[in-house]
């Protein structure tokens, strides 16, 4: 609570400048605006308008008693299921995909580095480069939680695909295999039924919080690209100052939205090749058991298949998937570049306006 409220009065100077210019912009004299001080001042407005009201629904999310039941039973059982997983098939089969846990850590960092930066000393008094961070550090809290969880489930069904090869090469080997071994077969089904479960809960709460991604990355596209070009317009600024304005102040800024949604593109991915995988290796342990001529063999065999065809079932009603501002949006790698497509039409298009502009507004705001 202290932590919220002590964003939210930093904020504060930067909510009436805005709305000091929304009414210079609506009651005062429209001859003393130039073309571009109108344009900046719609920016600035459609800024504060999207901040505002991401912030004030990340903050009703956070007081929501229902939603914070919520979230606190679906982490409950994802602990739960974790403890099971690494129980029923050991800690060694439990692997954790390097790439994604690497890029993860990068990604933290460039948002801690875009937040310290929004509130560093600046020497000049402007605020039109200036991005309220509450919003951004409350979904940093949804968005870490929630990549978190995919981590957890990509080595659940990494451990799970590691168990199913070691069955069916113990299969082939052997021809018969222990009661042990056979129980632990069918508890793979159970585990998979509860995951998709949890994931369901899962997705439910992520969705409600999921639009900042979008308000980020709508955010980048302009200020990545007034960035960059007025440290080019700015030819006369020595070099090393403008190296320190790109690394010390905006490379957070301009990378952290796109890296956080290439993340989630990539984790589904992973888990859509898991799950192709998961079928392929169950339905040879089916083939394995079908050609059976034990009595008891064959009913284990037809328990299989019963089960593979519920699992089939399952990923097509309940695929695994991640969902992005609704349940009919999968956030793949196919809309990761639909969205950099769509940050580069944006990009071009402030663009043509800063060419047109002078470069007085550049010295000013970085």
């Amino acid at each position: 609570m202290c932590l919220k409220a002590a964003l939210v009065c930093m904020e504060v100077p930067f909510i009436f400048v805005c709305f000091g210019l929304t009414y210079y912009f609506l009651k005062g004299d429209s001859e003393n605006l130039a073309e571009n001080g109108i344009y900046y001042c719609v920016h600035m407005v459609s800024q504060v308008a999207m901040s505002t009201i991401s912030t004030f629904w990340l903050l009703l999310l956070c007081h929501s008693s229902s939603y914070s039941s919520m979230f606190v039973s679906v982490g409950n059982r994802v602990l739960q299921m974790d403890r099971v997983v690494r129980r029923s098939f050991a800690d060694k089969h439990i692997r954790y995909d390097e790439s994604l846990v690497v890029s993860f850590v990068i990604k933290v960092l460039l948002t801690m580095h875009h937040i310290v930066a929004q509130y560093t000393p600046h020497d000049k008094v402007i605020v039109n480069v200036r991005f309220p961070t509450v919003n951004v550090i409350i979904f940093e809290l949804y968005y870490c939680c929630y990549f978190l969880y995919q981590l957890l489930l990509l080595s659940w069904l990494q451990a799970i695909s590691t168990f199913l090869n070691s069955y069916i090469e113990n299969v082939k080997d052997r021809g018969q295999l222990s009661t042990k071994l056979s129980r632990k077969l069918i508890t793979v089904f159970d585990i998979y039924k509860e995951m998709g479960t949890i994931h369901f809960r899962m997705t439910n709460a992520w969705l409600r919080a999921s639009s900042m991604l979008f308000i980020s990355i709508y955010y980048t596209a302009h200020e990545s690209t007034y960035t960059f070009y007025c440290l080019f317009a700015l030819s006369e600024t020595p070099m090393i100052d403008r190296v320190y304005v790109l690394i010390f102040k905006k490379l957070g800024t301009c990378l952290h939205p796109l890296l956080a949604v290439l993340l989630m593109g990539t984790a589904n991915d992973r888990l859509r090749q898991l799950e192709t995988q998961l079928s392929q290796n169950i339905l040879l342990v089916e083939l394995l058991h079908t050609p059976q001529d034990h009595l008891v063999l064959q009913k284990f065999a037809r328990l299989i298949s019963c089960k593979y065809q519920v699992l089939l079932l399952q990923q097509q009603s309940l695929p695994i998937r991640n969902f992005i501002w609704n349940r009919k949006i999968i956030c793949d790698r196919d809309l990761v570049f639909e969205i950099y497509i769509y940050l580069i039409i944006n990009a071009i298009t402030f663009l043509q306006f800063l060419i047109t502009d002078n470069k007085s507004v550049c010295e000013e705001g970085l």
